[in-house]
C-alpha cells in the first residue's frame, strides 16, 4: 500500500501461498532494497511447519510458488518471528515441538532461500517446560538476541539468548534470565538498545495484579537495570499485552492494555537508556474512550515517538483506531 492509500497489488491482495492446509502467523522483513521475505506457520503436512517466500516490490513471487520450507522437522513448528540479517537474507526464530515440550529454534536463510545453519535449525533453548512467545532483535553485529517466555522453573519467567551470524550461541546454554521473580512473567516484547543489547518489557504477576516491567540486557547478557526489572506501570488493575518501539535515544516506548478503570484502555510509557521513567508515573493515556480499547501494537515514527494502533469497541463493534 502506498502512503496515499493505494493498494499496489490490487484490491484483493497478493496470494503468497495457496498450498493445501491452513497458513497462519505471517511475519515479514525487508531483506533487500526491493524485496521482502515473508514467513508463516504452515499446516500442509502432518503437523505445522515454517515456510517462507520472497516477494519483490512489484508483487512477484521470487521463490517456488508454494514457498520454501524453513523447518519441517517432526512435531509442530509455530509462531515465527523474523528480522533481516543485513546481507539480503533473514533470521527466523519459532516455537518448536520436536522434543518433549515446546522449545525455541532458529534458522538463517540467504536471499536465495538457502538455509545457512544446521538442517532443521539451531536450538536456542531446549530446557524443561515450554518455551514460547519468542521475539528477536538484531545485535548490530550480524547476529540477534531472542527473548521468550519460559516455564522451566514451574511458573513463567523471561529468558534471552544471543546468537552470532554463523549460528553460534554466545550466552549460557538455555539462555540467561531477564527476570525470574516470583509469579508469572509473560508476554515479552523486545527492541534493540542500539549498543548490541536489548530492552525487554513484559507483563508481571509477582504481585496481586499484572504490572508492566522492563530490563536492559547488554551484549554480554548482563542486566543493566535493577534486579527484577524497573516498573513502567504498577497501578491497580491488570496491565497486559505490552509492545515496544525504539525511541532513537537508546531507550524504548512501551504501550499496553490497561485495566485500572471501568474498562480496558491504552497507556504508554517511555524508559530511558539508563532505566529512568521519562513520562508520567504509571504511563500516559493514549486512549480512554468509552468501551474497550484492546491489544495495542506500536511502531517507531522515525522522530523519537511512535504510532500506536489498537482494537476499539466504542461504537459497539470492534474497530481499529490509532
Amino acid at each position: 500500500v502506498t502512503r496515499f492509500g493505494r493498494p499496489l497489488f490490487g484490491s484483493r491482495g497478493l496470494d503468497i501461498c495457496s498450498a493445501d492446509g491452513n497458513k497462519e502467523s505471517p511475519a515479514l522483513a525487508q531483506a533487500g532494497t526491493d524485496y521482502h521475505i515473508v514467513v508463516w506457520q504452515d499446516a500442509r503436512g502432518i503437523d505445522t511447519d515454517i515456510y517462507a517466500q520472497k516477494v519483490s516490490s512489484g508483487g512477484e513471487l521470487l521463490w517456488d510458488e508454494a514457498g520454501l520450507p524453513v523447518c519441517s522437522e517432526a512435531g509442530a513448528q509455530e509462531a515465527p518471528a523474523i528480522i533481516a540479517d543485513g546481507d539480503g537474507g533473514v533470521i527466523v526464530a519459532w516455537i518448536d515441538g520436536r522434543g518433549s515440550g515446546m522449545d525455541i529454534y532458529a534458522q538463517r536463510i540467504d536471499g536465495e532461500g538457502i538455509p545457512l545453519w544446521s538442517s532443521g535449525g539451531i536450538p536456542l533453548c531446549a530446557e524443561a517446560g515450554d518455551q514460547n512467545e519468542v521475539k528477536i532483535v538484531p545485535d548490530g553485529s550480524g547476529g540477534f538476541i531472542a527473548v521468550w517466555q519460559d516455564e522451566r522453573g514451574g511458573d513463567l519467567d523471561i529468558y534471552a539468548q544471543r546468537t552470532t551470524a554463523d549460528g553460534s550461541v554466545l550466552w549460557s546454554a538455555g539462555g540467561v534470565p531477564v527476570c525470574a521473580a516470583p509469579g508469572d512473567q509473560a508476554q515479552p516484547t523486545a527492541v534493540t538498545d542500539g549498543s548490541g543489547g536489548v530492552i525487554a518489557a513484559w507483563s508481571d504477576k509477582r504481585l496481586a495484579d499484572a504490572d508492566i516491567m522492563a530490563q536492559r540486557i547488554d551484549a554480554s547478557g548482563t542486566g543493566l537495570w535493577q534486579a527484577g526489572g524497573v516498573p513502567l506501570c504498577d497501578s491497580p488493575g491488570d496491565q497486559t499485552i505490552p509492545y515496544a518501539a525504539v525511541d532513537r535515544a537508546g531507550g524504548a516506548i512501551v504501550a499496553w492494555q490497561d485495566e485500572r478503570g471501568d474498562s480496558p484502555d491504552i497507556r504508554a510509557q517511555r524508559v530511558s537508556a539508563s532505566g529512568g521513567i521519562v513520562w508520567d508515573e504509571d504511563g500516559v493515556v493514549v486512549c480512554d474512550a468509552p468501551g474497550d480499547q484492546l491489544s495495542p501494537r506500536i511502531a517507531p515514527d522515525g522522530a523519537g515517538g511512535a504510532f500506536m494502533p489498537w482494537e476499539d469497541s466504542r461504537s459497539g463493534e470492534i474497530d481499529i483506531y490509532a
